[in-house]
């Protein structure tokens, strides 16, 4: 509940990068920046085919553990593992059940639809 719409558009000291999200393949190396997530939270309301994401390393994910990281490492890991539907699909697979959350192995990507994310 505390991350909706208005949360991100509140986020304007947030500066985040954003990548094309009418590229095909690999996103490696082309993202654009200047965007603050308030801003790029505007321009996807609008329909933006530009996607924002957060992953592995990237400096700007350390902008925010200690309000997103921390609630998404909470509760992200068991909701994944005690879900059916991930299992059935080979989107989790037994090998995930032993690793645990960190810094590194989750991801936030927001992408308006239409976009290739």
């Amino acid at each position: 509940e505390k991350f909706d719409w208005d949360y991100f558009l509140s986020m304007d000291d947030v500066e985040v990068e954003v990548q094309d999200g009418t590229t095909l393949g690999s996103d490696m190396g082309a993202g654009k920046t200047g965007y603050t997530m308030a801003s790029y939270t505007a321009e996807a309301l609008e329909g933006s085919t530009n996607y924002m994401k957060y992953e592995d390393f990237d400096a700007f994910k350390k902008r925010l553990p200690h309000e997103l990281g921390t609630t998404v490492i909470k509760y992200l890991g068991g909701a994944l593992k005690d879900s059916k539907k991930l299992r059935e699909e080979g989107h989790w697979i037994e090998a995930f059940d032993e690793r645990e959350f960190s810094e590194y192995n989750w991801s936030v990507w927001v992408g308006a639809a239409g976009t290739t994310t």
